[in-house]
């Protein structure tokens, strides 16, 4: 993709953040819809997250009423990132398409700053960790409530901090889920990795799929209630060494999810040194 259009998407995603400027966070979609001409927003049923179509010379936004509201939300946002790349174009009309990738990893960032804008977020970690250094505020328990706060994904808050704003530098945040069916009890191997944020996206790379160590606190976290810590050995890709752990369960909280270790969880990586991440040459 062409890195101006790109930058020129950014910038003009954070422009529209003065349409919350008196609000608070969850930020509602309707200001964003208004802004580009969407008519209307409504649920249907969908082979898909979300569309953009027209009627009647009408622009309308259609979402899956089957995906729950936070998906639901950055659907919505993700189609309007649609509109921005449209916006920002000199081809205009031709990227309302979700076939190309670059342009729809690119729509998915937009989604995330949207509905979180760089200023929103660095209040809420100024105003949850008040005197003290804000950026120590940054754990697992304040991630998710900031997620819950702003009404996104764990990844898309994942994303805005640590890839985007980095605002943990030399600290990874990698998101673990459980593959397969997970009505029955999971094996040992299920839980992986579904994604990873950091600063070094360019020079580090963690893999998806690989597979959490067993005995990790990041597999506890995944059977119990709580943030787990300890120092472990581990090997993800170029990130390898011994490292500060921090694992949180999210998702599903019922007593058969908690049996099925059906959970989600975050987890921060940072070398137990404490310096930036180490690579292998």
């Amino acid at each position: 993709m062409n890195t101006g259009l790109e930058l020129d998407c950014i910038d003009a995603a954070r422009k529209l953040s003065h349409l919350f400027i008196n609000a608070t966070p969850p930020f509602s979609v309707d200001p964003l819809a208004k802004h580009f001409g969407v008519s209307e927003v409504r649920e249907r049923p969908l082979d898909r997250d979300a569309c953009l179509t027209r009627e009647s010379g009408r622009l309308v936004i259609e979402v899956n009423s089957l995906f729950p509201r936070v998906r639901q939300r950055l659907s919505v946002a993700h189609e309007i990132g649609h509109l921005i790349v449209d916006y920002c174009s000199p081809d205009r009309g031709s990227h309302w398409g979700h076939y190309d990738s670059e342009v729809e990893s690119l729509c998915n960032r937009l989604a995330g700053q949207l509905l979180a804008p760089d200023w929103a977020l660095r209040r809420h970690f100024e105003q949850d960790c008040g005197l003290a250094d804000w950026r120590h505020s940054i754990r697992c328990s304040t991630i998710l409530a900031a997620a819950s706060k702003f009404g996104i994904s764990v990844d898309a808050a994942a994303s805005r901090i640590f890839s985007e704003l980095d605002l943990a530098p030399g600290v990874a945040a990698i998101i673990w889920r459980h593959a397969g069916n997970t009505v029955k009890p999971t094996s040992e191997k299920d839980l992986r990795i579904s994604s990873a944020w950091h600063s070094l996206q360019g020079s580090v790379y963690i893999p998806r799929n690989k597979t959490a160590p067993v005995g990790s606190v990041i597999r506890k976290a995944s059977k119990e209630s709580g943030v787990f810590s300890a120092v472990e050995d581990l090997t993800f890709g170029k990130l390898r060494g011994r490292f500060q752990v921090d694992a949180s369960g999210f998702g599903p909280n019922s007593d058969r999810s908690a049996l099925c270790g059906s959970r989600s969880v975050l987890s921060l990586v940072s070398p137990h040194s404490y310096g930036p991440p180490s690579t292998t040459t």
